[in-house]
């Protein structure tokens, strides 16, 4: 690799050894066009740190370094921080401290009230040139309200922190140190929260004001992901902030009532008023057949908006209908995304008929549960016959043969499909084979996802064998693969993830 002079990304998904970590050092240093590098430890030891710190001291001003730890002592902790402060010329570092679930009751975070005392002072006088992304714990993770507070009050001055992302659950009162970080930091563009067990309604009003006042002054806010919580009564307060947010470009909308016309009246206020909000995604069980005319009316007359994701739960014929209008009829939007479950089986031939009038420039990712054959069916014609169809998403109880058989009849056939998911509790064996027969023959997949719950060696190892001949294939994830790994070792140039 470092005579590969057009080399720019490299990734490590599993953990490199000491004596690896050396060679790869050099390659850091020395790779020309190397632009980004990813590498995930466990544990990481005071050598290891070292060797790291110095790659990140000394990197040329092209390069970004993305680490993902485990767990981290306070003695390495030093030397990154230190490293931090001190970098000359590095662009980016992003750092994702998942825990460590052995020692979360003690370190939050995998890091010591030292360690998270160090990382914050580093983030808030690193250069300004240093661009910092910052991820703090996991879905897994139960929060510790001082160590939140801690980082999250000294992060108000860090003027080089560009993305927050929380995704532990945090409470109400780490909410109001982390708005007054939000709006004191001058380039923050993507702030990421898990407030699943906080609930925005009258009993925390003040904590809600605090919110809508950061989003409204965060000078370089991008992007919002409150992820997936209940807003309550708030909702109106959020919503009318939205449009003064200066930078707003994206938002995820928190779960709200789809059934009441009031609730959808004051979102689709919020979008028609903020001018240059560009991409949506929306959050709720229910919807009315008004509620869904209202989003997709306001939809259709934004000048701005470019991507939409949509779910089509449970809705009725009629209300799937008003969804397929604006398919047709969206020609300006470059993205669409659609969660189908609960369809019937004419909802699902509607929708696959209006994905057909798709301009080939725009992109469409169907992601559907429990379909009939006949729903599969549909939505094989769809991939067929719509350019624009990049991504399918498929999730069953128990995929029949059947089933699988046109899917993988469509996947040959497609002329634009990238990405296929496929989660089901169980893939009989001769699914299976159907599945490993098309995969070499669809020539432009890039990723493809497989849930691997009792799928046996044997039909694992064709799988092996027919992602080897893939010919664009990048990514493969497997969950729930408890099978030998081994076998997958053959698939060079291929990312392998088990998850």
């Amino acid at each position: 690799i470092r005579e590969e002079s057009t080399l720019q990304r490299l990734s490590f998904s599993d953990e490199i050894t000491h004596s690896e970590l050396v060679l790869l050092v050099e390659v850091v240093r020395h790779c020309p066009m190397l632009q980004s590098i990813s590498l995930f430890f466990k544990r990481i030891d005071d050598d290891a740190i070292q060797l790291l710190s110095d790659a990140i001291r000394q990197a040329p001003a092209s390069k970004s370094i993305s680490l993902s730890l485990r767990g981290i002592d306070d003695s390495p902790m030093q030397f990154l921080c230190e490293a931090i402060r001190h970098s000359l010329g590095l662009q980016s570092i992003e750092l994702a401290f998942e825990g460590d679930m052995e020692v979360q009751s003690r370190h939050p975070f995998g890091l010591s009230w030292e360690a998270l005392q160090s990382l914050a002072e580093a983030i808030r006088l690193a250069p300004e040139s240093l661009i910092i992304k910052l991820s703090l714990g996991d879905e897994h993770y139960a929060n510790d309200g001082t160590a939140m507070k801690r980082i999250l009050s000294t992060l108000r001055q860090a003027s080089t922190l560009q993305s927050l992302s929380i995704p532990a659950e945090i409470g109400k009162i780490e909410s109001v140190f982390l708005c007054h970080a939000v709006r004191n930091a001058p380039i923050l563009q993507s702030i990421n929260l898990c407030l699943d067990d906080f609930v925005f309604d009258d009993e925390n009003w003040d904590v809600m004001q605090v919110v809508n006042t950061a989003i409204r002054v965060a000078p370089a806010l991008e992007s919002i992901d409150l992820f997936d919580f209940d807003i309550g009564s708030c909702l109106q307060d959020f919503s009318e902030c939205i449009p003064k947010a200066p930078a707003l470009r994206s938002i995820r909308f928190p779960r709200f009532d789809g059934t009441q016309d009031q609730s959808i009246k004051v979102v689709c206020a919020a979008i028609r008023d903020a001018r240059g909000l560009q991409n949506i995604e929306f959050c709720f069980d229910e919807i009315s057949n008004h509620g869904m005319k209202l989003i997709c009316e306001t939809m259709q007359k934004s000048r701005a908006l470019q991507s939409i994701s949509l779910p089509c739960c449970g809705i009725s014929d009629n209300a799937t209908k008003i969804v397929c209008g604006t398919i047709r009829n969206a020609q300006k939007l470059q993205s669409i995304s659609l969660s189908c479950w609960g369809l019937s089986d004419h909802a699902m031939t509607l929708i696959c008929g209006a994905v057909k009038h798709a301009s080939a420039s725009q992109s469409i990712h169907l992601s559907c549960w429990d379909l009939s054959d006949h729903s599969v069916k549909s939505v094989c014609e769809a991939m067929r016959n719509v350019s624009a169809l990049l991504g399918i998403s498929l999730c069953f109880d128990d995929i029949s043969d059947k089933a699988m058989k046109f899917l993988c009849d469509a996947s040959r056939e497609a002329q634009r499909l990238q990405s296929i998911d496929l989660s089901c509790w169980a893939i009989r064996n001769k699914a299976m084979r159907t599945l490993c027969e098309a995969t070499p023959h669809v020539a432009t997949l890039r990723s493809i996802s497989l849930s691997c719950g009792g799928i046996g060696d044997e039909p694992m190892k064709l799988f092996s064998e027919a992602i080897r001949h893939a010919p664009a294939l990048q990514s493969v994830s497997l969950y729930g693969f408890c099978g030998n790994q081994s076998m997958f070792d053959r698939a060079q140039g291929c990312q392998i993830r088990f998850e």
